[in-house]
């Protein structure tokens, strides 16, 4: 605790604990640890002596003339006019604040000042609320408003369900409006109220009020002795104590333990009860414990050894001991001289309306009219120990063995009992029972749970169920099985036909052991157990109130491994109140987070258990047991929602979910605006990449093209030299013949051609009406040459228009081949035929002669001075074309025979022009 001077206390909405402190200032509690929130003016000093929570959730605090505001992030400040020193302060509805001092109230108003109120009351004021209207207790009396409610000082008021209730000097009231309800009459200094409970503190007790009844609570029962400042009831019914020596909690109100203190005990082995008084047995003897008054009998001559057993018998007060039956007449032991028992064991004792039953070492005795009778021999009863002995509700008395099993005295007489509900007896798994009926008993073990016998069944409660406890002692009452072990105080209960076991968390952690059977039993509505710390008396109708479950709150998110600074930086803010980061959203990075829990209560928080889960990575829940923290590493990126729940040990789980949202990102290379700008990015480049190949091929295209046209260009220009030396050996040899009328023929033919030659020369195409024109032309000069030597025609497709187009001088090589080496070696005349047929995409030019055939031609000698070229271009020009065209040109020469001849097929793409 950072500062053990306490001046006030409340409880928020929210469930945290916040204190008023001297030294430390503002100081939050969450049932597990304390947390400072300093004001950042420098200027207020850390001595706080007021506090409330307003209707909005802030918490309002008082230091000397300043007036505190918290919002769970910030400090605001008021200051009380004139340097006067605020006394209590108060929060009304809507956040309306007023503020006392000892002689003066103040309202806090619209404009952030604090304005001193018109007020008619006598004597300095103690407290201050404000419900509709202000209360004030003063010296003088309450004052509602204006109007006095009473005369008696007035030291402190508490406001519950729109009730006031003060403390004062005529001990508690409660006001409703303004009617006046008395609750207790001794002086009173602080008061607290919550639910149907009211917590009183005097100079020297604290008394607890409730529909049951008054609870009075002083150093007898542990208080210590502190002056107290004031109390507290939280939301739980924990009552706090405060002062200027810290926190006192007083959560086990149900429970009084009387121990070495009271003179009762240390070690208590036994116990009994007939309504009136408690009887507690110990290695010392026997105390009487009836409420507050305690008679020790241990300073009598008590030599016996441990009391192992109890009960009343004919006046006198029986005690089985280690050192035999001793008899108690409230002055004096005596050992009951009886030889067949004398210095034995005795375990077990119980009166009935005309015997006295004892369970030794030996067997069964029975004592009546002060004679001793031993059952075991008489009724032909197995000798063995008797450790306990219980009766039922219709009078059976049952005898627990160790190894015989059980012996049974009913209407039928007596039995020994070796099974039971097709259950064998006779074995040492029982520590302890208690019968119900003749036909029907609970056993208890120490490793086999709980059995329920009767004549027709058995009925086992697991381990398990019971948290592996070893059962101790048994008692049964109101339909309600008490059970003490060395884990805890459990109790069973019937429910739809079937028996549930749970464990009594409010004391169970107090409880943990019973010796023997005979070390718990019911006292009217009280529960008495014996234990190695002494005697517990369990107020059952406390004991079984309501207590409202914990709220959870998370109270820490950080990185579980390492300590990165400023955590807030991946978050949206900070949650008000909680400190924890809002929205965080971390880098992948950083993906391992713990989150701390805590059960905003004061009772118990030690008995609470966990569970948790994250929403993205499964729904299952993680059972924390009593463990805070959550740890999470390696998440993966995702949006997480984690999930926590609270309850009390053995209580099923609440409707009480808390959630945290945080988001781990994906890296950046997988969040979408980054693949959109990589796939952005490399769009571009590809575009750009595939832009500058097309472009670069483009370019490439046009030159090869280019070169491919100049090549097309050169070859035509190689073959019209070819046939313009050809055309003017011809017209030489008609003027060495003397002939110059044919020559002149010659040459006009040769000059139409060449002008049809020159016109197409530049062009890749021309249409199939000049080729044919430039064909006639040739071959009329070539009919003049070789006078008459050949006839030809020409055939054009009637499919072929004007725009379809050819390579110039591309059917012209073949034409002169055939006349030069096909037609002109033949000594008869000659055919020459040529045709353009259009089928379909595809134009097709045949020339075809019946000449002599390739075949003769290369078996005739050839000329030394003459070198043919047309073919070899034309070869080379068909290969430029399939090039260019990147389409099907095909050539085909085919020999023929019978007749011999040569014809030449040529298919290339049918091209408009």
């Amino acid at each position: 605790m950072p500062s053990s001077r306490i001046n006030a206390m409340i409880q928020d909405s929210r469930g945290f604990f916040w204190l008023a402190t001297e030294g430390a200032g503002l100081v939050r509690y969450d049932g597990f640890e304390f947390k400072t929130f300093t004001p950042e003016n420098t200027k207020v000093r850390p001595l706080l002596t007021a506090l409330c929570e307003d209707s909005k959730g802030n918490i309002w605090a008082a230091s000397d003339n300043t007036l505190l505001k918290y919002d769970g992030l910030t400090f605001s400040y008021f200051y009380l006019p004139n340097n006067d020193r605020i006394q209590k302060i108060g929060c009304g509805h809507n956040a309306h604040m007023v503020v006392a001092s000892k002689t003066a109230v103040y309202s806090l108003g619209t404009s952030d000042t604090l304005s001193q109120l018109q007020s008619n009351f006598e004597g300095e004021i103690n407290d201050l609320l404000y419900l509709d209207e202000l209360w004030l207790a003063t010296d003088s009396g309450i004052y509602k408003g204006n109007k006095k409610l009473s005369s008696e000082p007035v030291y402190d008021l508490d406001i519950h369900n729109n009730r006031v209730f003060a403390a004062g000097e005529n001990g508690v009231a409660e006001f409703t409006g303004e009617e006046l309800r008395q609750i207790n009459s001794k002086e009173s200094k602080g008061v607290s109220a919550r639910g149907s409970k009211v917590v009183s503190l005097t100079n020297s007790q604290i008394i607890i009020y409730s529909k049951e009844g008054f609870l009075e609570l002083d150093r007898s029962n542990g208080l210590e002795e502190v002056r107290y400042k004031g109390c507290y009831l939280s939301n739980s019914g924990v009552v706090w104590l405060y002062s200027n020596q810290g926190l006192t909690k007083l959560e086990n109100t149900s429970l009084r333990l009387y121990n070495e203190k009271e003179k009762v005990g240390p070690e208590i082995f036994s116990v009994w009860s007939d309504g009136q008084q408690v009887l507690a047995g110990s290695g010392r003897g026997i105390t009487s414990v009836n409420g507050e008054d305690v008679d020790n009998f241990q300073s009598i001559n008590y030599n016996y050894g441990v009391v192992l057993a109890i009960d009343r018998f004919e006046g006198l007060t029986w005690l089985g001991t280690e050192r035999g039956l001793v008899r108690f007449d409230g002055k004096q032991f005596e050992e009951a001289t009886f030889s067949e028992i004398e210095g034995g064991y005795i375990f077990a004792l119980k009166a009935t309306k005309d015997a006295l039953w004892i369970g030794t070492g030996m067997g069964i005795f029975k004592y009546s009219k002060g004679r001793l009778e031993n059952i075991s021999a008489s009724k032909n009863l197995p000798f063995s120990a008797v450790y306990a002995i219980s009766e039922g509700e219709d009078g059976s008395l049952w005898f627990a063995t160790y190894t015989e099993g059980f012996m049974r005295f009913s209407d039928k007489g007596w039995e020994n009992v070796r099974e039971l509900g097709g259950m064998k007896l006779d074995s040492l798994r029982f520590n302890t029972f208690t019968a119900v009926t003749a036909n029907e008993i609970w056993a208890g073990t120490l490793s086999e749970g709980l059995y329920h016998l009767t004549e027709e069944s058995t009925e086992n409660i697991s381990p398990a169920a019971l948290n592996f406890a070893e059962i101790k002692a048994l008692e049964i009452g109101d339909n309600t099985l008490w059970m003490t072990t060395n884990k805890g105080l459990f109790k069973t209960l019937k429910t739809d036909g079937l028996y549930k076991v749970k464990e009594v968390t409010q004391v169970s952690r107090l409880i943990r052991e019973g010796f023997s059977p005979q070390a718990l039993t019911l006292h009217n509505d009280q529960l008495v157990a014996g234990s190695p710390e002494g005697l517990f008396v369990i107020d059952l109708n406390l004991l079984q109130q309501y207590v409202e479950p914990p709220q959870l709150a998370i109270t820490d998110v950080e990185l579980s491994f390492g300590e990165v600074q400023g955590l807030e930086d991946y978050a949206e803010g900070i949650f008000p109140f909680y400190g924890t980061p809002k929205e965080l959203r971390l880098p992948p990075d950083l993906n391992f987070l713990s989150f701390t829990m805590a059960g905003l209560t004061g009772y118990q928080p030690e008995n609470l258990i966990y569970r948790y889960r994250v929403k993205g990575l499964g729904d299952n829940w993680t059972q924390a047991g009593a463990r805070r923290e959550a740890i999470f590493s390696n998440i993966k990126p995702g949006n997480y929602t984690f999930e926590a729940q609270v309850t009390r040990e053995g209580e099923k789980w609440q409707n009480n979910s808390v959630t945290y949202h945080f988001v781990i990102l994906n890296p950046v290379y997988k969040r979408w605006w980054f693949i959109l700008l990589v796939l952005a990015l490399v769009g571009t480049l590809t575009y750009l990449y595939v832009s500058d190949r097309i472009k670069r091929a483009n370019q490439q295209l046009r030159l090869e093209n280019s070169l491919l046209d100049m090549e097309r260009k050169a070859l035509r220009l190689q073959m019209n030299p070819h046939f313009i030396f050809n055309a003017l050996d011809s017209i030489s040899s008609f003027i060495f013949k003397n002939d110059p009328k044919q020559a002149v023929r010659y040459l006009n033919n040769f000059a139409k051609l060449m002008r049809l030659t020159l016109e197409s020369s530049m062009e890749h195409v021309h249409p199939v009406e000049t080729e044919v024109s430039v064909l006639k032309n040739y071959l009329e000069l070539e009919k003049l040459r070789f006078q008459g030597k050949f006839e030809y025609e020409i055939e054009v497709d009637d499919e072929i228009d004007y725009d379809v187009g050819i390579p110039p001088m591309l059917i012209q090589p073949h034409v002169e081949n055939a006349i030069l080496h096909g037609i002109k070696p033949k000594e008869e005349k000659s055919f020459l035929s040529i045709r353009f047929i259009l089928d379909e995409e595809l134009l097709i030019c045949e020339v075809e002669d019946n000449g002599i055939g390739r075949k003769a031609a290369k078996a005739m000698p050839k000329r030394q001075d003459h070198r043919s070229m047309a073919t070899q271009i034309n070869r080379d020009r068909i290969r430029l074309l399939r090039l260019s065209k990147n389409e099907e040109v095909d050539i085909q020469i085919i020999d023929l025979e019978n007749p011999t001849g040569t014809k030449v097929i040529i298919k290339l793409p049918a091209e408009s022009i």
